[in-house]
């Protein structure tokens, strides 16, 4: 797999209900139990099983070139014991059914598939230089 925007994000973008440089966007890391879907729209479409930490912020988001970015994120005291997978990035609101999932990000870089084993410390999401997603 690959990197992917969702394409109801991509939609959102297109009709301006999803500002990525004003919203509330946060990413929250994944284990294996969820898979990536062309048709999951919402936080929702991910069971809490899969998920491995309170979701976090995206702080200084900006739009370049294509390009969003976002300040790096560390994850204070990540539960043990779990691997995460997948980063998903989504649009925060009152409640997991109406938050809009955005991009599901699998890899680093191009090719090295994630694969972040948690053991109770922090974890930092290191952002490309370019940019966490690209449209």
């Amino acid at each position: 797999m690959t990197n992917e925007v969702y394409p109801k994000a991509l939609e959102a973008f297109l009709s301006a209900t999803i500002d990525m440089t004003s919203t509330n966007i946060k990413a929250q890391l994944v284990t294996g139990s969820y898979s990536y879907s062309s048709t999951h729209i919402y936080l929702s479409s991910v069971s809490a099983a899969a998920l491995v930490h309170t979701p976090t912020a995206l702080t200084s988001g900006t739009v370049a070139a294509g390009y969003y970015n976002a300040n790096d994120v560390v994850m204070t005291s990540v539960t043990t014991g779990k691997t995460a997978t997948a980063v998903i990035v989504y649009k925060s609101t009152a409640t997991s059914a109406s938050s809009p999932l955005i991009a599901h990000i699998d890899t680093k870089g191009d090719t090295a598939p994630l694969a972040i084993v948690t053991n109770g410390n922090s974890v930092t999401l290191e952002w490309s230089a370019y940019g966490i997603f690209r449209i």
